[in-house]
């Protein structure tokens, strides 16, 4: 073999071991995903898991039914390359402390045992939910290489993101309220879901709701919402079965929903994990719309529910996720007059309707899985 051949077969084996190993080191970061929930301790009681069950078995649970996976979080991955922590959850966060025999204090047990998780896992990055309350206690955080923050509605003006070396969000208003607000580097990210949470789950079921609405009840950011739900209330309720399962303020020491009168008629209290999947999986016609200050570019989680989900839903018109088409994946409606007429027709005809839910469900399943988006969250925050 002359000189040049030696060569020439080193430079190919060389070449040969960066592509072999090239993908295996690219997708090894370690991500901490951190969740703060509205609810709080309410949300994450014992009676939510088994009994018993471990904090994995529980993050897991959560995984299963729940919002994190949304974002990216496998199960496959837990303990290994990703950590879910839900900071704020008394009930789980004191499980993993009982676990691991921590001692902490009572008045400041959330950034005890966030800090202790941190050190345990030892992650490349931290994606919080919630920036606000990480950029207001970050100086108290265990420090991590890459810190990046999800916002998917909108936020109070002043606010200082400059701890984030990335911000991502599926919404470009969001994306620029990021910006504004000092994130290094803002990307563009759309939510996913588990297509294997309804064959594990759910069986059949006969579609007994024929339209439904799941989410917040508020005047804020839902003006043109509330129309909506209010329209179709004045045009089924006596005619179909409507429910609205709403999460919203109360009164009479928590007892009486504010909510206006019609909404009485059909609402009901909010649902969470499976009892939340379990009303789209029983819903005929899954109602969504984006909230005032979305924009065109639409994307919320409901769209992925809802169509992860194998279910029909009518959304309001607008630029959805790559690969989500309008017609053919779900159906859009203009305004008012133009819903009213499609929760008419589609109601009427079962077929169309069911073969455009399964469409929608093979998109997810195909380009919007969590498996692939964990892939594209390492790509991002790798930069």
């Amino acid at each position: 073999m002359t000189f040049l051949q030696e060569m020439s077969f080193l430079i190919l084996i060389a070449i040969t071991l960066i592509a072999n190993f090239s993908k295996p080191i690219l997708f090894m970061l370690k991500i901490f995903f951190h969740v703060t929930s509205q609810q709080g301790h309410k949300l994450f009681h014992a009676k939510y898991f088994k009994p018993q069950a471990s904090h994995q078995e529980a993050i897991s649970e959560i995984l299963s039914v729940g919002s994190t996976a949304l974002m990216g979080a496998c199960k496959e991955k837990l303990g290994k390359k990703h950590f879910v922590t839900f900071a704020n959850s008394a009930y789980l966060q004191q499980l993993w402390a009982k676990e691991q025999k921590l001692s902490y204090d009572n008045k400041n047990w959330e950034i005890q045992i966030l800090n202790a998780q941190i050190e345990y896992f030892q992650p490349d990055v931290i994606y919080t939910v919630n920036p606000e309350w990480f950029s207001q206690n970050y100086k108290k955080i265990a420090d991590v290489k890459i810190k990046a923050a999800w916002k998917a509605s909108p936020f109070a003006k002043g606010l200082d993101f400059s701890c984030f070396d990335v911000g991502l969000s599926f919404n470009e208003t969001y994306l620029k309220q990021l910006d504004d607000a000092g994130v290094k580097r803002v990307v563009q990210q759309d939510f996913c879901f588990d297509p294997n949470i309804k064959p594990t789950l759910f069986s059949s079921q006969n579609k007994d709701i024929d339209l439904s609405f799941t989410g917040t009840y508020n005047d804020f950011m839902f003006q043109k919402r509330n129309t909506l739900l209010h329209k179709i209330i004045q045009q089924f309720y006596l005619k179909k079965k409507i429910r609205y399962y709403l999460k919203t303020y109360h009164r009479v020491k928590g007892l009486v929903p504010i909510l206006p009168k019609s909404f009485y008629l059909v609402y009901r209290k909010s649902v969470f994990f499976k009892d939340f999947l379990n009303v789209i999986n029983r819903s005929k016609i899954v109602f969504n719309c984006h909230s005032d200050s979305t924009g065109a570019r639409k994307g919320n989680m409901r769209v992925f529910e809802a169509l992860g989900m194998g279910a029909f839903m009518l959304s309001d018109i607008g630029e959805y996720p790559p690969y989500i088409k309008e017609g053919r994946d779900f159906i859009a409606y203009k305004d008012q007059n133009d819903l009213i007429d499609k929760v008419q027709y589609f109601l009427k005809h079962e077929k169309e309707r069911q073969e455009i839910a399964q469409t929608g469900y093979e998109t997810i399943k195909k380009y919007h899985n969590v498996t692939e988006t964990a892939k594209k969250l390492e790509q991002i925050f790798i930069g």
